[in-house]
């Protein structure tokens, strides 16, 4: 993640920070977590529970070790910690709750990116350990569950998308790679799930549209506060290379000198930005294409370089804002497939030679990326099964794609 997609994000979302205001004084004890991201909590919102949990959490005095030394039996120590174990219950009694996620300003970042990683490693272990002893039917309802509340974060932003995206990878590589140990049960509970998500409305939709409200009242606070639009230009400055033309620079001093190129970039700004997400929605609904949203020639000549310039340093790059959203959905497709093959396996005592084999809707057999089947190979007693993967910019004007599976890394 670049320097200049955080910006973009936290800086409509969660709102610039100045010293100007700095006291000398000691600052006061900062309020608990939950305070601070619930002011008047109800009891009835889940999400109360879950952010309890990632309070609790931060309290387990159990190692967390690199995953090439996190034995079962260290993963075992892990759970029993006080902690932990209060934190799966806090998460267990949220999720049997409506989960309800308004972010605000107020909101900690550490409540929608850092803290919930935290949680996903939990049920992770909790996983591997429970499909370890025998104890599935429960694995699949705390990891279904937990995803419920992923689907939530998902459609919040482009980032938080991008965070439950990170969550989702956590929770499902171990099930996925333990799928041998599923029973018939097991892989029918997790095609249902997998089903009833792709049927569902694409979080991505609703993040897409957030994100687009989002830059919007960034742009207005930026423009509206000759501060934070210096602070804009520095940071652009910062993120030239050496060498390079002194772009942001000259740019600044253009709007200083000019209060018509001002006006007009802020009058041109609101259609730039719908422009741009216009795009970015046309890319998620056919991936097919190279995902890329480079500005074209129409909207280069309808619009003002300044207005293009400062826009762009404003929204999520074509990574987050097409790519990963339809990774999202792939995801779901995979985990559907490996279980409806586990539950092939358990009927036919052998492999499906095709997916054909396995009578399953379009929705979860068709790779987003491509229009075709996901790719699937049996080999022996095992087979492969992953996407193509999005089609991509290369070097020297080549595309290429990196295909990947629950097993590969993000």
């Amino acid at each position: 993640m670049t320097r200049r997609f955080l910006l973009a994000t936290l800086a409509p979302m969660f709102g610039a920070v100045s010293t100007a205001n700095a006291q000398d004084a000691a600052p006061p004890t900062p309020a608990s977590l939950f305070t601070q991201t619930f002011p008047k909590p109800t009891g009835k919102n889940g999400f109360e529970e879950i952010v309890r949990a990632m309070e609790r959490l931060k309290a387990a005095k159990a190692p967390y070790p690199p995953e090439r030394v996190f034995t079962l039996t260290k993963k075992r120590a892990y759970l029993s910690d006080p902690a932990c174990r209060g934190a799966l219950s806090l998460i267990r009694q949220g999720l049997r709750k409506p989960i309800v996620l308004s972010v605000s300003e107020e909101t900690p970042v550490s409540v929608t990116m850092t803290y919930p990683r935290s949680l996903a490693r939990l049920i992770a272990t909790r996983v591997y350990v429970g499909m370890a002893d025998g104890d599935g039917a429960s694995v699949v309802s705390d990891a279904t569950a937990f995803l419920r509340y992923v689907d939530t974060l998902k459609a919040v932003s482009v980032l938080s998308g991008a965070t439950g995206w990170s969550l989702e990878r956590i929770v499902l590589a171990p099930l996925v790679k333990l799928r041998d140990a599923w029973t018939m049960r097991d892989a029918q509970r997790l095609l249902t799930f997998a089903q009833n998500r792709a049927n569902a409305p694409d979080p991505a939709i609703a993040a897409l549209g957030g994100e687009r409200k989002l830059t919007l009242a960034g742009w207005q606070k930026i423009h509206g506060d000759p501060e934070l639009l210096a602070e804009q230009f520095g940071f652009l400055e910062g993120e030239e290379e050496e060498g390079t033309p002194d772009t942001a620079r000259e740019y600044a001093e253009a709007l200083r000198e000019s209060p018509d190129l001002m006006a007009r970039v802020n009058r041109e700004m609101p259609d730039a930005i719908a422009a741009y997400y216009d795009r970015a929605a046309a890319l998620q609904a056919d991936p097919t294409k190279t995902i890329t949203l480079l500005t074209p020639p129409g909207e280069k000549d309808r619009f003002h370089p300044i207005t293009l310039y400062l826009r762009d340093s404003i929204v999520p790059d074509a990574n987050f804002a097409g790519r990963q959203p339809v990774e999202n959905r792939v995801s779901n497709q995979l985990l559907g497939v490996h279980a409806a093959i586990r539950a092939y396996r358990w009927e036919n005592d052998r492999l499906p030679k095709t997916l054909d084999e396995l009578r399953l809707p379009p929705n979860l057999v068709t790779d987003p990326f491509t229009g075709a089947p996901l790719l699937y190979e049996p080999v022996a007693d095992t087979y492969r099964l992953e996407t193509a993967g999005a089609l991509l910019p290369g070097e020297d004007g080549k595309q290429e794609r990196k295909p990947y599976s629950f097993t590969s890394a993000p």
